[in-house]
């Protein structure tokens, strides 16, 4: 029953990870990675995506949002099966993550890794509003919705995303070709 609660777990992770990545592909045009990690019998995750904390914009609220709103999918789709030697250790990662992304600059999961999503949407929810929780209310309405939209909109693409991130703990989707850019300077 434990191997099939951590394996639950860690597809809904795998979920919920996707999500924010898709989000932050389809309307921040940012291709980013993300890594899971079973470490002492829990799944931690982390995606590295430019997104400031608070948000600095909707569609950064949005692309937050998109992987709590995307964890439902995790109830409704089954986890891929696992290899037989499946991946659950910390496979070394390497991303260039420009300066400006500081805040993300470490893609291995960490319980101390800052605050939640939901903080980082409650932050984005009060900014700028001091006193109006009538607003606050409606910009967090505003993110859910528009990202349940948006997971329903592209849920074969994040289920695509969750199935890699599941099977190897691991989804890269920026890709930098140094020669290139060499040559261009």
């Amino acid at each position: 029953m434990n191997s099939q609660k951590s394996k639950s777990r860690r597809w809904q992770v795998a979920v919920h990870e996707a999500g924010h990545l898709v989000a932050a592909e389809v309307v921040l045009n940012d291709k980013g990675g993300a890594v899971i990690v079973d470490v002492n019998g829990g799944t931690e995750g982390q995606a590295c995506v430019d997104v400031g904390n608070p948000p600095r914009s909707f569609k950064e609220a949005l692309a937050i949002a998109a992987g709590m709103e995307a964890e439902r999918l995790a109830g409704f789709y089954d986890a891929p099966t696992l290899p037989p030697k499946s991946v659950h250790t910390v496979r070394p990662v390497a991303m260039d993550v420009p300066q400006e992304r500081s805040s993300h600059a470490s893609i291995v999961p960490s319980t101390n890794s800052g605050p939640s999503d939901a903080e980082r949407i409650a932050r984005w929810c009060c900014e700028h509003h001091p006193y109006k929780p009538e607003v606050w209310v409606s910009r967090y309405h505003w993110a859910h919705c528009t990202a349940r939209l948006f997971v329903r909109k592209h849920a074969r693409a994040i289920l695509d995303a969750a199935r890699e991130l599941y099977l190897t703990g691991v989804r890269i989707t920026k890709t930098v070709n140094v020669l290139s850019q060499e040559g261009q300077q």
